[in-house]
């Protein structure tokens, strides 16, 4: 046997080769397990109500991750769950932090968890490429985000997870919405809302009062027009009452003022009664107007009236019970039948049918 000397570059260097190695060998198990697979994510919340933060609980990451959600939306609730995120002891602490949010009981509940750490060098965010953290990250019962160091960093749970943020504070920008435009959403909602219903009310109510002007019947449309003429009438005859006492009351008023009444008390008594042929002619051709209206009313409800039909040449044939003969098969041959005339009826036998 012989020995090797290996400089502590070589030896870096123959770690970095034998992790890789063993990052790849578990990346191939796991996607071929179908752990990476897209339809197997779970949906993120559209707006979360509390957000489990797993990181490291001292250090720029959480500083960062507090002042964004704090600015964006003050609201939300911020559970953090402290581990270490490097070492050999990182994976089992996020593993048991996972089970954690999972089952944690609080009010409101945990919506989603965000796994946040800060860059470094490959061996620095080894623990984030453990296969068991990797599986456990896929069993979470909540949806998971992760934020593994900066941008150009990927490890195998950005893979698992259902949503990969390249920073951590990218994570806390997606997480929270912005309080000014939730705001101002809401406010136009409200005003679309308020703008459909009082539409639809408009046209409701275009629709109900259609409904009732078409059901009016023939009868109902004469005896509101004859209510409306008896009301004109008493409007009238007010109106003339009231006019006549006061011509009245201003004659006696002169009468009583003026030393020598006698010539205007004929002149306003010629104006009065000038007045009062007036208001009676006027009253006598309104009259007149809604008169004729009425009996036109009372000729177009005649000309629909079964009376009318008769009295243009038509009848209608009766059984001896009274019931109306519509077709042949009404009757039996022989059947004795009354025919109903304009004026009077007629007795009829029936010989044959077509």
């Amino acid at each position: 046997g012989g020995s090797t000397n290996l400089s502590h570059g070589q030896c870096n260097l123959l770690g970095q080769a034998i992790y890789c190695n063993n990052s790849n060998s578990s990346k191939k198990k796991l996607d071929q397990e179908g752990l990476f697979a897209l339809e197997r994510k779970k949906k993120l919340p559209a707006l979360a109500h509390h957000i489990a933060v797993i990181t490291s609980p001292s250090g720029a990451v959480i500083e960062d991750i507090k002042s964004i959600i704090k600015r964006r939306f003050a609201a939300m609730k911020l559970s953090i769950i402290g581990v270490q995120v490097q070492g050999k002891y990182a994976a089992n602490a996020v593993i048991r932090a996972l089970s954690s949010a999972n089952t944690m009981q609080c009010d409101p509940p945990i919506d989603v968890i965000l796994i946040a750490r800060g860059g470094g060098s490959a061996e620095d965010l080894s623990a984030f490429n453990d296969e068991a953290m990797a599986r456990a990250v896929a069993e979470s019962r909540l949806p998971t985000v992760s934020a593994i160091g900066h941008e150009v960093d990927f490890t195998i749970i950005d893979l698992v997870a259902d949503y990969r943020a390249p920073t951590p504070s990218a994570a806390a920008e997606h997480l929270t919405p912005d309080k000014n435009e939730l705001k101002q959403s809401i406010q136009d909602c409200c005003q679309r809302m308020i703008a459909h219903t009082t539409n639809n009310l408009h046209r409701q109510n275009e629709k109900l009062n259609n409904y009732r002007h078409g059901l009016r019947h023939p009868k109902e449309a004469w005896q509101t027009q004859t209510q409306l003429f008896d009301e004109y009438i008493q409007r009238f005859s007010n109106s003339f009452e009231r006019h006549l006492h006061l011509y009245r009351e201003q004659l006696r008023h002169y009468r009583l003022r003026l030393k020598h009444p006698e010539p205007l008390w004929r002149q306003q008594k010629e104006i009065l009664h000038t007045q009062i042929r007036s208001l009676r002619r006027s009253t006598l051709h309104r009259m007149q107007y809604r008169t004729a209206q009425l009996i036109q009313y009372k000729r177009e409800l005649t000309a629909v009236s079964p009376q009318a039909t008769l009295q243009r040449g038509y009848s209608v044939v009766l059984r001896s019970d009274g019931a109306i003969i519509r077709q042949p098969s009404d009757v039996a041959i022989n059947e004795s039948v009354r025919a109903r005339l304009a004026r009077g009826e007629i007795c009829l036998r029936v010989t044959s049918k077509k």
